[in-house]
């Protein structure tokens, strides 16, 4: 996560990680706050949080690490995503899936 002035100030700082890191596929999105969703005003000096997440490719999920730099408040990796789960709701049952493109027999209800 990076604060910065503006969008354009954020699409600067991923190009210049993609320099560091190679061949990447980097999404910028800015962070919603507080005041994005009317909850509370939105301070003068309101900071300007943007996520950038890189895709996954081969070095990632070989667990390569993420070089830090300049305006980073975090930077933070998941695990591989064979690591992970994915979750769904249908017809208000719950599944989790192991991985990221687990198939039918993968399929566990979740009892929570």
């Amino acid at each position: 996560m990076i604060q910065v002035k503006s969008k354009e100030e954020a699409v600067e700082w991923a190009m210049r990680l993609a320099k560091v890191m190679g061949d990447v596929d980097i999404e910028v999105g800015q962070v919603k706050d507080p005041w994005h969703l009317g909850v509370c005003p939105k301070p003068d000096d309101a900071p300007m949080r943007f996520l950038l997440l890189r895709k996954a490719g081969a070095a990632s999920e070989a667990g390569a690490p993420l070089t830090e730099a300049g305006v980073f408040l975090s930077a933070e990796r998941l695990q591989p995503s064979s690591q992970g789960a994915r979750l769904t709701l249908s017809a208000g049952k719950r599944s989790v899936i192991d991985g990221p493109f687990g198939n039918s027999s993968g399929v566990t209800p979740s009892s929570r």
